[in-house]
């Protein structure tokens, strides 16, 4: 029983000193929706993070035209911590080793398989297989660019994998077309889903809001 006294004093104590702390954020309920504003940095003005320049891969203008990029839009590593990069206004994807020299590259301008049109991003699943986004499907190529399939998603934009390798799909298309709809019904649009290889949803996660208003 005494000990029980001393823990309920302890706890006590340390409900009226954290009561005493000065915050240094406020809270704000909008719409069911708690928004955390902060008054000045918790670290007091002395950054605990400090970013470097380590090196830069490829080059504005160079004699080796496989280093010039257009547009790079996405990068990644793989298990052997090779380096692709989507070069979307070259239509192509670019292999390099770890060290940032030249493997290979693949694809060209077009619609058909292995042909890319302004490809936007790129995941690699639990097998190496390296997916590709463009506008409307997903391209698979194994990890020496050699195509495997295709993979139809309306309205696919960003995306990464699940552990069940289906795509969480971040991100959604908004074309001439669809624009006035999508963002009539902003609300109703979910911001994250997860879509099997069958182009199927599994589930949807949080609503979209339009912020502009």
């Amino acid at each position: 029983m005494k000990d029980f006294i001393l823990i309920l004093i302890a706890v006590s104590c340390l409900a009226l000193s954290c009561a005493e702390e000065e915050l240094n954020y406020t809270l704000e309920v909008a719409e069911g929706v708690n928004h955390i504003h902060n008054l000045y940095p918790k670290y007091n003005g002395t950054p605990k993070i400090e970013l470097k320049h380590v090196r830069k891969i490829g080059e504005l203008e160079s004699e080796n035209v496989k280093m010039q990029f257009y547009e790079p839009r996405d990068i990644l590593m793989d298990a052997d911590d090779n380096i692709f990069i989507v070069d979307a206004g070259n239509h192509r994807i670019v292999k390099l080793d770890t060290n940032g020299n030249f493997i290979l590259d693949f694809g060209e301008r077009g619609q058909g398989p292995g042909e890319f049109n302004y490809l936007f991003s790129t995941s690699i699943d639990s097998k190496g297989h390296l997916h590709v986004g463009e506008f409307g499907r997903i391209q698979v190529f194994n990890s020496e660019g050699k195509y495997v399939s295709t993979y139809r998603l309306k309205h696919t934009h960003s995306f990464e994998f699940t552990r069940e390798d289906n795509y969480a799909v971040t991100g959604f298309i908004v074309t001439s077309e669809n624009r006035k709809e999508f963002f009539e019904n902003i609300d109703q649009q979910p911001a994250l889903q997860v879509i099997d290889r069958n182009g199927d949803v599994v589930t949807k996660v949080g609503r979209r809001k339009n912020y502009s208003e």
